[in-house]
């Protein structure tokens, strides 16, 4: 199991993500980086 995931600078400068709540984007952001997603 991994310790930590990597995330690409552009996950943060998407139009998708910048749309999105601040609850949303930690949300996609547990999503991409979550052992458990």
């Amino acid at each position: 199991m991994r310790d930590y995931g990597k995330v690409n600078s552009s996950f943060w400068t998407s139009e998708s993500i910048r749309s999105l709540s601040d609850d949303g984007r930690m949300l996609s952001l547990y999503l991409l980086t979550s052992p458990h997603a």
